[in-house]
């Protein structure tokens, strides 16, 4: 008996429009945020995209760099402005922005750079904020599962209001 009641709370919390959307905006206000850090700084973003590039098998043009890093930095913007309002082409582009970090984070992890992940740019690079990478790719894969629930949210309401 005890256990049922658990597994109807647990339930109850999944499946809550609140829960839902309590996720929604906090993954929202991290990439709005992020977003603003890297625009504020732009040339520390500029300069930590360019650690990344030196010991790239692909050739990327120094003059890209800032056009790059400006683009990346309004993207997380935008894209947590369309999630705030619960736009839904805006979770795919936030998963697919993870996605693409969790990809960069891995290779240099894989080519062994020591430098902050870029994900919050501030004034002081030794404020606690600044983490290394493989701190930033456990924190891209709990943001990642954040995802999948509200996907998973949306495909059981969705689910739900068919029946």
């Amino acid at each position: 008996m005890q256990d049922s009641k658990g597994i109807k709370f647990i339930s109850h919390i999944t499946t809550s429009l609140w829960t839902y959307h309590v996720v929604r905006i906090l993954m929202s206000g991290i990439f709005i945020l992020a977003g603003i850090s890297k625009l504020v700084h732009l040339d520390i973003f500029v300069m930590i995209i360019e650690l990344y590039i030196l010991d790239s098998p692909i050739p990327i043009p120094i003059s890209w760099l800032q056009p790059a890093a400006f683009f990346l930095a309004v993207l997380e913007v935008i894209t947590g402005i369309g999630l705030l309002f619960d736009l839904p082409v805006f979770l795919s582009l936030l998963a697919g922005q993870l996605f693409f970090f969790i990809g960069i984070l891995l290779y240099g992890i894989a080519i062994g750079l020591d430098v902050d992940c870029g994900c919050f740019i501030i004034d002081d690079p030794d404020k606690p904020i600044h983490s290394g990478l493989l701190s930033a790719l456990i924190r891209d894969f709990l943001m990642i599962i954040a995802v999948f629930y509200l996907y998973w949210w949306r495909w059981h309401h969705k689910k739900s209001e068919q029946i």
